[in-house]
């Protein structure tokens, strides 16, 4: 199967359900990528399909050595398949990331996404404290600021979809809802509190 057959399936897979056939020489071609696939288009399939049983596969992407591909695979793993539970300290690790190569950012931004989507469902406190480390880091990249920010505006009931705008030069400590701020500590406190460890 070609790169053109791969990009049908990934159209395919906005519409409807791949055949377990389709899915297998999806897995196969992410096991062993060619030079003339992208493994975007690949996890971007698995990602509309429900092909959990491929949790394995997506997995080996998360330890690298490409950020791209990796924040790519956790995005499938927490966002597409609900399986955040399993994969918090990526998720984690992810915030925690600084510069390796020219799409850490991108991955710290999914990572970010996926801990949003977490915690909207479930308590963690280590989660939402890095959340707040970086909005509050004058030394993190401007846009992990926002969006850790936006992560905590829906978090504490904000609607997703009427997020603020933000200024260009985007200071949290001017910008910030101080209401968004105020109910994120105090979950954070109560879920601490609780005892939590996830």
């Amino acid at each position: 199967m070609n790169k053109y057959d791969f990009d049908y399936l990934n159209e395919k897979s906005f519409h409807e359900d791949l055949t377990e056939d389709e899915l297998a020489l999806v897995a196969a071609e992410l096991q062993e990528p060619t030079t003339d696939t992208n493994p975007v288009i690949l996890l971007t399939i698995m990602c509309h399909s429900e092909a959990k049983q491929y949790t394995p596969l997506i997995e080996r992407y998360l330890n690298g050595p490409d950020d791209y591909l990796a924040g790519d695979a956790l995005w499938v793993l927490c966002s597409c398949w609900d399986l955040s539970p399993r994969y918090v300290d990526n998720i984690l690790a992810f915030m925690e990331s600084a510069p390796q190569d020219d799409y850490y950012e991108e991955r710290k931004r999914k990572a970010t996404s996926c801990a949003m989507l977490h915690l909207e469902r479930y308590p963690a406190p280590k989660l939402l404290r890095q959340l707040i480390n970086i909005l509050e880091n004058e030394n993190e990249d401007k846009w992990a600021r926002i969006s850790a920010y936006e992560a905590l505006y829906v978090i504490t009931g904000g609607d997703k979809w009427k997020f603020p705008q933000t200024p260009a030069d985007f200071d949290p400590s001017t910008d910030a809802d101080p209401v968004v701020m105020k109910l994120a500590e105090e979950r954070l406190a109560r879920e601490e509190h609780g005892g939590s460890t996830s």
